[in-house]
């Protein structure tokens, strides 16, 4: 495999399947790997390969060194998977917002059974 761009995948949940677990790049290759979700692979990748740029990648578990004799690493690991939307935070509600939230629910089922 050499001179490939791999991009946006999840690969994820290849476990006792070594040394071919995640990616597996062997000797004398280039290639652009990035913006990939590496989720619970054991290993997560091997490079035997030179010159292949691994940055911008989720993974999880986290890695330092990614295995092989080509010492590469993600210089620049992203903090979630870029293939599943971004979590959005569900704002909390004060006091306040509690009691007209409460309020709100109260008035419309009273009406829906006044109908009856």
């Amino acid at each position: 495999m050499s001179n490939n761009t791999i991009e946006r995948n999840v690969i994820e949940n290849n476990i006792g399947i070594t040394p071919y677990s995640g990616i597996h790049i062997e000797s004398g290759s280039y290639n652009e790997i990035h913006e990939n979700c590496f989720i619970n692979n054991e290993p997560q990748a091997y490079d035997y390969g030179s010159n292949n740029n691994w940055d911008r990648n989720y993974w999880d578990p986290p890695i330092d060194v990614i295995p092989g004799s080509a010492g590469s690493k993600d210089n620049d690991p992203l903090p979630h998977c870029p293939c599943f939307p971004t979590p959005t935070k569900v704002p909390s509600l004060n006091i306040f917002g509690l009691t007209v939230l409460t309020i709100s629910l109260v008035t419309v089922a009273l009406l829906k059974l006044r109908k009856f």
